[in-house]
């Protein structure tokens, strides 16, 4: 398990949202997704969060580096894809761009009272366009997708993980 301060790197890409949800569950489908196209190095654990809360708690024990992915409001057109750096993860949470972050912002406020807060975290998302009930993304967030899983292996790059893309068989 790595430590803070240990040099040992612990990666945990975090997709959170609600597949129920249109392109609330973007971020869910996206960690699938890498988990489908890329075999990933040991330092590096996808993890499906859904909509849990404070269940996340343990996924974060010995994180270095956390990379939130999801739907998130902002400036833009849907399908958009966003990257923020998070200086003080509670508090950006509480200002919620998705219903379920709350239980971030509390995961978080909690990792970091228990000194568990990585020493990096990251929001990586796209720009919903409908959020309502629905098992598909919408068009512009489904092309959208593409853009953002080439934003998550940039950053996983960046910390030094080594992807190695699965070969896929064409029928």
């Amino acid at each position: 398990m790595a430590e803070k301060g240990s040099g040992e790197k612990k990666i945990v890409v975090l997709g959170v949202g609600n597949l129920l949800m249109g392109d609330e569950g973007v971020g869910v489908r996206a960690v699938g997704e890498m988990a489908r196209r890329y075999e990933m190095p040991p330092e590096v654990r996808i993890i499906d969060g859904g909509t849990m809360g404070i269940e996340l708690l343990p996924y974060l024990d010995g994180c270095s580096h956390l990379l939130i992915v999801d739907a998130m409001k902002g400036e833009g057109q849907p399908g958009a894809t966003k990257r923020i750096a998070i200086d003080s993860p509670p508090n950006f949470f509480r200002n919620r761009s998705s219903p379920h972050q709350i239980g971030l912002a509390d995961v978080l406020a909690l990792a970091a009272m228990t000194d568990a807060l990585p020493g990096s975290v990251t929001l990586l998302g796209i720009i919903p366009q409908q959020m309502d009930t629905g098992l598909v993304l919408s068009e512009p967030v489904a092309a959208g997708m593409g853009p953002l899983l080439a934003m998550i292996v940039a950053e996983l790059v960046g910390l030094g993980a080594n992807l190695v893309e699965r070969v896929t068989v064409s029928a």
